[in-house]
């Protein structure tokens, strides 16, 4: 069964608005957490997909429930909000009408299937007693989500992601089971790859009161000046000489320096990625600017911000702020910015170079992105994974992918970065190999920018 969430839509609500789940007379909304906060939604029918309101569903779930084993499946679409902003509403709407129709298609039971509002649905699957029961079913409706729409002349795709929660094992009250679909859900939507489908763990619940207490560290932490960038030395092959530095962003909390993955995970899923972004965009550039020698700055890019239309007009402002050429900056984005926004984050790199700024593809070779997109996407930079750079020195198929890779950025005209340089072994092998570019502890560790300058003036 479908249980609604509210009806603003994509567009309307912030980028760091996260779902709301109605059910009966209350609705529930979930945070980046998973944690449900109680509010009072309206109780009509929607009118995009057809699907019942709360108010209609709520005596259908408890009787359900109380027949017998049941999986209550949230599931949720991944580019509505793109494709309304690139498509057109009517086109986002009628995506909406054809998902809900697969999925009553799909199960026994489809008046048990329901809208959330924005992307999201759930329903309730009477008979479903298992975890592997309620993993095929869930991975069933996300194969199904996850072809192509056809509407009109205009074929619309779009990935989704599932969240399960089972009756009785996880509980027999709705709004708890539908709270711990969803702390699912969230687990799926934040994984690589596949699957797109998670069930509910208890530790799940302990992670969601961990996430939501460091979020709320974080959110005080931009006002208290907790956070610093350190800078890591780019050095050229031949020259052996420093190119640039990347940027990369520490939490001092509490008097102990957090690195990127104890937090930034955080960050994104409660949207002050942005606000940090533009921090670090700002601070990163202001430094530049100070520097005795024209070197690059390399500044990491969160998916996010592409999503949020401001990274443009953040960057020409932080350029114009510090007096920094815009030749000496450098962006870098991973390639899951490529494949979860597409055409926009097109759009908005080649604004970037038509600025004059650099752009990089970070942690190349780790994603899904193809040579066709490579070859689409105004790229200067390609930077090598350090999980092949560890095994470059000892051959094999790390040392094959750093070949192909560099042979590849010769051909195209990209340089070629390897991340992750630890011995003098692995920088001899990339050498042979055409690498123009190293970084890692072997060439210098991420310092702050009071010890810059001794290194620039060596």
């Amino acid at each position: 069964m479908l249980l609604r969430m509210d009806q603003t839509s994509p567009r309307a609500r912030p980028p760091q608005a996260a779902p709301s789940f109605a059910l009966g007379p209350s609705r529930f909304r979930l945070g980046s957490a998973g944690l449900i906060r109680l509010m009072t939604p309206p109780a009509t029918p929607d009118h995009v997909t057809g699907l019942p309101g709360r108010s209609s569903l709520l005596d259908r779930v408890s009787r359900a429930l109380a027949a017998g084993p049941a999986a209550l499946v949230v599931v949720r679409l991944d580019r509505l909000s793109e494709i309304n902003d690139t498509l057109g509403h009517a086109i986002g709407d009628s995506m909406l009408a054809l998902a809900a129709a697969r999925l009553q298609e799909t199960v026994r039971r489809p008046d048990l299937v329901g809208t959330m509002g924005g992307a999201g649905f759930a329903l309730l699957v009477p008979g479903i007693a298992t975890t592997m029961a309620a993993e095929a079913l869930a991975d069933r409706l996300v194969d199904r989500l996850s072809r192509p729409y056809a509407i009109g002349d205009v074929v619309a795709a779009s990935g989704a992601a599932a969240g399960f929660a089972l009756a009785p094992r996880d509980g027999l009250v709705p709004a708890d089971l539908l709270r711990r679909a969803g702390l699912a859900l969230e687990v799926a939507r934040q994984g690589q790859g596949l699957p797109r489908a998670a069930g509910f763990r208890p530790a799940q619940e302990e992670d969601a009161r961990r996430r939501l207490a460091t979020e709320s560290a974080l959110r005080r932490a931009l006002p208290r000046e907790e956070f610093e960038l350190h800078y890591q030395p780019q050095i050229g092959m031949e020259s052996g000489r420093i190119l640039g530095f990347e940027a990369l962003i520490r939490w001092r909390r509490d008097g102990v320096l957090i690195p990127p993955d104890g937090f930034l995970p955080t960050a994104e899923s409660s949207g002050l990625i942005l606000p940090i972004g533009a921090w670090a965009l700002r601070a990163a550039c202001r430094t530049a600017a100070g520097w005795a020698r024209p070197v690059t700055i390399a500044v990491n890019v969160a998916v996010h911000q592409f999503a949020d239309g401001r990274l443009l007009a953040e960057v020409a402002g932080a350029l114009a702020a510090a007096g920094l050429p815009p030749q000496r900056l450098e962006l870098e984005i991973t390639e899951s910015a490529l494949l979860r926004h597409g055409a926009h984050t097109l759009e908005q790199l080649r604004a970037l170079r038509a600025m004059g700024v650099r752009i990089a593809m970070d942690d190349f070779g780790t994603g899904y992105a193809s040579l066709s997109q490579l070859h689409a996407f105004p790229f200067d930079r390609l930077k090598i994974d350090r999980s092949f750079v560890a095994e470059v020195e000892h051959g094999g198929s790390g040392a094959a992918i750093v070949t192909a890779i560099a042979e590849l950025g010769a051909q195209m005209g990209l340089e070629t970065v390897a991340e992750g340089v630890e011995t003098p072994s692995q920088l001899e092998a990339l050498r042979r190999r055409g690498c123009a570019v190293a970084q890692g502890y072997l060439l210098g560790r991420p310092g702050p920018a009071d010890q810059l300058a001794a290194l620039l003036a060596a």
